[in-house]
């Protein structure tokens, strides 16, 4: 297979109708080798029919049904319209052509990815879509070991405040159930105000990513039973870790710790009663902050020892709740993400 070379020019022996002039952008695509001409509205790209056939049954297909006639050739190669548009088109034949930057676990922003599993899903590129989706449950799982992985480097760097919202969208459209429920409480852990989720939330691209009227429906609903599950759970693990028998060295600083994470004396709206308005259930990311707030209070290492693994396990019992609050149960296998009976 040849180096990729510049695409065709205006002057090349082509009718404007025939072929249009790829934009620079796309000439890693244009081969001189190539077989077979792929022609989006807007630009064109040589590449290999053999390629292309290999990876994907819809392209077979279409080689066969579009037989090239005499004025669909360019220097003898075939010309096939395809009505995706140029980017999408491009973003395709580049995970085809040059695979490393499609990769689970690296950095990948979601808009690409969505487009991406939506070109696999059209073409039937199994590879591909296969990769994604993997991709995709490794930043919503649906156990707790591999969430709290995900807020580990580089995980954690690789996410953005709306993946979430592509995430929804992706799952519900494409047939991806088990990285729904993930999903739909990243996003309701956003920072977002109620217009930005009606109207729409801008990702790092300034692109507009809103929900659909049901997928928003199912969010809001959702959120709202979070912040009660997290007030019955907080004030539930509080009430027992105080009447128990862990902690009882250092119990009246415990109850002081219990007051400083539920009052915020700086928020002047609250009058200094702030129960944190966020529906974070599982803070992993918290825990130098309360670190730093167990050591203030001279709270010994034993009982502090207690109180993490205590908080830790609480966890489980949070997990198991966090699907229910979206009407849906944890999947027990890809694909297997189902609505809670009512």
């Amino acid at each position: 297979m040849s180096e990729p070379s510049d695409a065709p020019q205006a002057n090349d022996t082509v009718a404007p109708e025939t072929l249009s002039v790829s934009p620079l952008s796309y000439k890693d695509l244009w081969f001189d080798d190539g077989s077979i001409i792929l022609q989006s509205p807007t630009a064109s790209f040589r590449v290999h029919r053999s390629i292309l056939s290999f990876h994907s049954q819809v392209f077979r297909d279409m080689f066969v049904v579009s037989a090239p006639v005499e004025d669909a050739m360019v220097d003898g190669v075939p010309v096939v319209h395809v009505q995706d548009d140029a980017e999408s088109l491009f973003q395709l034949l580049k995970a085809l052509y040059f695979p490393r930057h499609i990769r689970k676990g690296t950095a990948m922003e979601m808009s690409l990815v969505v487009l991406l599993i939506e070109m696999a899903t059209k073409y039937m590129v199994d590879f591909l879509r296969d990769e994604l989706v993997s991709h995709l449950r490794l930043l919503f799982p649906s156990t707790l070991e591999d969430y709290l992985k995900t807020w580990e480097a580089p995980l954690k760097d690789i996410c953005c405040k709306t993946d979430g919202l592509y995430a929804v969208e992706v799952a519900v459209k494409f047939g991806i159930p088990e990285i729904l429920p993930m999903a739909l409480y990243e996003s309701a852990r956003l920072e977002s105000t109620l217009e930005e989720l009606l109207y729409g939330t801008r990702d790092v691209d300034d692109t507009l990513v809103q929900l659909s009227s049901a997928n928003l429906k199912t969010l809001l609903l959702g959120q709202h039973r979070l912040h009660g599950l997290k007030r019955r759970l907080s004030f539930k693990f509080i009430r027992e870790y105080l009447a128990g028998e862990a902690g009882m060295h250092c119990q009246q600083k415990f109850g002081d710790l219990f007051v400083h994470l539920l009052v915020d004396d700086t928020d002047e709206d609250s009058n200094g009663v702030c129960f944190e308005d966020d529906v974070d259930l599982i803070v992993p990311k918290r825990r130098n902050a309360r670190h730093n707030l167990v050591s203030a209070l001279g709270i010994c290492d034993t009982c502090s020892d207690e109180f993490w693994q205590a908080e830790k396990a609480s966890w489980e019992t949070v997990w198991e709740e966090i699907p229910k609050c979206f009407g849906l149960e944890w999947p027990t296998g890809p694909g297997q993400a189902v609505p809670v009976s009512n």
